[in-house]
């Protein structure tokens, strides 16, 4: 094995397939590494989501939906800062609200408590089975 780079983390010798490439350089003939290996950076985002939930939620969804913490804020806010269908002060979840969305185009349609973000799931993947159901009755 042909020793490359040192991880700044865990201290040891690895070689350049072991350290991810800094995304500003890839694709312009340099390489340049991140100072941690593979798995020492995978640790240390870990950690960081786990000591900053918030913005960890906040960067998810802009990258997932495209909202940003204000659009957030501004729908939580017309929903009355409670449950989108329900109505509910309370999100029924220890990492807080959901953010409903269609699974499909990923739109943002808005901020759900628990219950209702399983049961909106469940009744809208099993909407043709549902209506089967009531007309036979």
């Amino acid at each position: 094995m042909i020793v490359a780079r040192r991880c700044y983390e865990c201290n040891e010798d690895k070689p350049n397939t072991e350290f991810y490439l800094r995304p500003n350089y890839t694709g312009t003939g340099k390489a340049r590494f991140l100072p941690y290996c593979i798995k020492c950076e995978s640790d240390r985002k870990k950690r960081w989501r786990e000591d900053n939930p918030e913005q960890n939620a906040v960067h998810h969804r802009k990258y997932r939906y495209g909202i940003t913490k204000e659009d957030y804020e501004k729908r939580f806010k017309e929903q009355g800062n409670k449950c989108g269908i329900c109505g509910t002060t309370d999100p029924g979840y220890k990492h807080g609200w959901h953010t409903d969305h269609d699974h499909v185009m990923d739109i943002f349609r808005g901020i759900l408590c628990q219950q209702c973000n399983i049961r909106l799931d469940w009744s809208i993947k099993y909407q043709k089975e549902i209506k089967q159901y009531l007309l036979q009755k």
